[in-house]
């Protein structure tokens, strides 16, 4: 009915969608950034840039695909694979913080159930060569 398909509706929007966006790492991090008033034009997106990322901290930064450039106190947002490329290259970091990170528009059952949802779950990080 349609007050079913209302109330259906409005529970979602109330409930399901933003809690799914705490699983959104960009927009997590975007507001880290902005309450902790961290200079955009400090942090450096590698390969894989978050657009919630830029939506959040209203800038848009265009990928660094290098990693010649870094200098220590770089603020780098990286993911896993990132991560692993930073680690491969030897380069020495802090992990300044973690968000755990889904594309959320790929919704899956091991996701949706609260028991197997960390199984589902990857992380971005914030990192700060040393």
């Amino acid at each position: 009915t349609v007050i079913a398909a209302v109330a259906f509706n409005l529970m979602m929007a109330v409930n399901f969608y933003p809690n799914l966006l705490n699983y959104q790492a960009g927009s997590q991090a975007g507001h880290y950034v902005v309450e902790n008033k961290i200079p955009v034009s400090k942090i450096i997106q590698l390969d894989n840039p978050s657009f919630s990322f830029d939506f959040y901290t209203k800038d848009i930064m265009p990928p660094d695909t290098t990693l010649r450039n870094l200098k220590t106190g770089d603020l780098l947002f990286v993911d896993e694979k990132e991560l692993a490329r930073v680690e491969a290259h030897h380069l020495k970091f802090e992990v300044v913080k973690a968000f755990p990170s889904f594309h959320v528009t790929g919704l899956t059952g091991t996701f949706l159930y609260k028991k197997t949802r960390k199984e589902a779950l990857k992380k971005r990080y914030f990192i700060k060569l040393q």
